[in-house]
């Protein structure tokens, strides 16, 4: 999978070739719209604008789950008398890592729409 940042994801879904092309599908509804050439695409704004992480989920590793899923429901103050019902699930995961190199950090990509643009314009003259 990889994981980028949504300006970045933007700009790199509107990247055209020298012919003026669209690297990827411009459509939305077209499967391109959530993966790039059959590799889903996480968007997360934990990650860094112009960086991206490319992860080879058949190698890393594993979640290890520590603590089982438990679910807690309660009131609070006047919770009950305004018909509030508060819920609460959780769990407890842990990240095995097992081959680290299966994880590769890119940096360098479009941050925008407008950066991917500006590439394919020529210089202003004045």
């Amino acid at each position: 999978m990889i994981v980028l940042n949504p300006s970045t994801w933007s700009g790199i879904r509107r990247t055209k070739d020298s012919l003026g092309r669209y690297l990827l599908s411009a459509d939305p509804a077209e499967e391109e719209a959530d993966s790039i050439w059959g590799i889903p695409v996480v968007v997360t704004t934990q990650c860094n604008a112009g960086d991206g992480l490319l992860v080879d989920t058949t190698k890393y590793g594993r979640a290890v789950i520590r603590e089982p899923l438990s679910m807690r429901i309660g009131w609070a103050n006047d919770d009950f008398v305004r018909n509030v019902l508060r819920t609460v699930a959780e769990t407890r995961l842990n990240n095995a890592i097992e081959r680290p190199t299966a994880v590769l950090h890119i940096t360098g990509l479009p941050l925008t729409a407008l950066a991917a643009e500006a590439t394919d314009k020529p210089a202003a003259k004045k």
